[in-house]
């Protein structure tokens, strides 16, 4: 269903339910996507009628799922009844603590200043393709340099303190850095 279609067939607020035909999932997946935040809503604290989506945060939901489809893919094995290894992976926090940038600071002193996406997937595990597109769509701070995309070690940390940071997404390097960090701090 387009935009077009959606703001003429429906009103400015949506329901639960109206968000699960617009995006043909089920009631389960619409209450995932609503109460991970996928979908900004008002939720209340009632039995029926829980969700009040505006219909234009719906719209641009739309537009960045098929922008970034990697953003919104939802854990393998989230709406079976079937207990999946993930499932029973230990979880992470929902956002990192304060004092996890001076660790990483510490953890990565040797790094050289600037940084190529080739060097970033060393360090890091994620792919030279998955680090260029951070560059291109500017979710990774770069700059051109003899024409080729490069970035610092300040914004690879901020990077990883902040919009880099999605557990669900996260390589093993990635985790495996998360995890030590979190052990380290008791």
């Amino acid at each position: 269903m387009t935009p077009k279609m959606i703001r003429a067939e429906y009103s400015e607020i949506l329901s639960s339910e109206q968000i699960r035909q617009i995006l043909g999932v089920s009631k389960r997946k619409a209450s995932w996507l609503l109460n991970n935040g996928h979908i900004p809503c008002q939720i209340r604290k009632k039995e029926t009628r829980k969700y009040k989506v505006q219909r234009e945060d719906l719209i641009f939901y739309l537009n960045d799922r098929e922008k970034y489809p990697e953003k919104y893919m939802v854990p393998k094995g989230a709406f079976s009844t079937a207990k999946t290894a993930q499932q029973k992976e230990e979880s992470f926090p929902m956002v990192l603590p304060q004092d996890f940038r001076d660790w990483l600071e510490d953890e990565w002193n040797k790094l050289p200043d600037i940084l190529t996406a080739d060097m970033i997937e060393k360090r890091t595990g994620y792919t030279k393709k998955t680090v260029l597109r951070w560059m291109r769509t500017k979710r990774l701070k770069c700059v051109v340099m003899r024409h080729d995309l490069v970035t610092t070690k300040e914004w690879l940390m901020e990077f990883y303190c902040g919009a880099g940071y999605e557990p669900r997404y996260m390589c093993e390097k990635h985790k495996k850095l998360v995890r030590r960090y979190l052990k380290e701090r008791g």
